[in-house]
This record gives C-alpha cells, structure tokens and sequence, in this order.
C-alpha cells in the first residue's frame, strides 16, 4: 500500500501525516511519490508506517479524527500517543 493511500484511509492532511511521523510535508509528499529509499527511512517510521498499514480501513477513519485532533493540538508526540494507544492500548 502506497503512503498516500494509508494517508488518505486515516483523513490526514499531507501536513499532518508529515507531522505524525516527524517529517516536513516536503519529505512525507516525496515519500508518497515514491522519492525515497526505504533503507535510508528512520527505522522507526518504518515501522510507524506498517502499523498504519495494518489499521482496518474501518477504523481507520475513526481514528484518524483522533489522531488529527491531537497533531493539530500537540504535534507529533501528542499524535503518536494517540496511535499507539490504539495499537498497544487496545482503544477501538
């Protein structure tokens, strides 16, 4: 799945997807046109990027709400806490 489906699933801006996964939209845009090589990703965001993957198209945008409503008010660590909450956390 390209990034900018697994973006689109969750509702997220190019701005924010980048903010959730601590980039510059410039490098999550990129990513999403197939601009990078995935061996030079932070591994982390790599595996941030498959569990986005793995989330339900169901829940996804659910979720996403969530997710955007904390980047916009937290950045990234506020946003990630959300996610993996959901992942670790059990949240539905």
């Amino acid at each position: 799945m390209s990034n900018a489906s697994v973006r689109e699933r969750f509702g997220l801006s190019i701005d924010e997807f980048g903010i959730l996964l601590g980039v510059s939209a410039s490098t999550a845009y990129r990513w999403e046109r197939g601009g990078y090589d995935l061996s030079r990703i932070d591994p982390l965001q790599r595996k941030l990027l498959l569990l986005l993957e793995d989330v339900e198209l169901a829940t996804a945008a659910r979720l996403g709400t969530k997710i955007r409503d904390a980047v916009l008010k937290g950045g990234t660590l506020q946003g990630l806490h959300v996610f993996l909450d959901h992942v670790y956390g059990g949240e539905s």
